[in-house]
């Protein structure tokens, strides 16, 4: 695989300089823009949203991959996966990145494994999640709509750390 380097920069708190992160990006990568970062719990790696090259507005889809803190090429978390995501979170165990998953003219709340792995839908059906949350216990909250219902929030706890979907 050809890659090309591409910089992240970022600061320690306290610190006066900021430290690059030398990126490997493939080139199907390298067109895609950085939009959210999210550093694992235990500061190894980094989390990162990619959105769709500008030039192809309508047709690409956000990715969402990780890279080590260290440097190197990034692990494309969703790869084969033909739709849009937004609004990434960690899990409080740091294993799961969650994350808004559009698809079929709704938006789902998923979630993928850190490491890799199977995705898996926590909020899907004839709905749209606008928004969620998790707290420090793995509870989630979501604010969720459907075509006759108006939005409301739902709560579950310890959804962020099971295995079943809620709905």
């Amino acid at each position: 695989m050809k890659t090309t380097p591409t910089a992240l920069s970022f600061l320690s708190i306290g610190d006066s300089s900021p430290r690059t992160l030398v990126v490997r990006c493939s080139r199907a990568m390298q067109e895609k823009s950085p939009r959210i970062f999210l550093f694992t719990r235990d500061g190894s790696s980094i989390v990162f949203s990619l959105g769709g090259s500008p030039k192809d507005i309508w047709y690409a889809t956000d990715d969402i991959a990780s890279v080590p803190v260290a440097g190197g090429i990034p692990r494309r978390l969703t790869e084969g996966l033909d739709r849009n995501t937004s609004g990434l979170k960690l899990s409080p165990d740091g294993g799961h990145v969650l994350f808004l998953l559009e698809d079929a003219g709704n938006t789902h709340l998923a979630r993928l494994p850190v490491s890799r792995g199977r995705l898996e839908r926590m909020v899907s059906g004839d709905r749209d999640v606008n928004q969620f949350d998790v707290g420090p216990k793995g509870e989630l909250a979501v604010l969720e709509t459907t075509f006759s219902q108006p939005a409301e929030i739902s709560w579950s706890a310890r959804a962020a750390h099971s295995r079943g979907s809620r709905r």
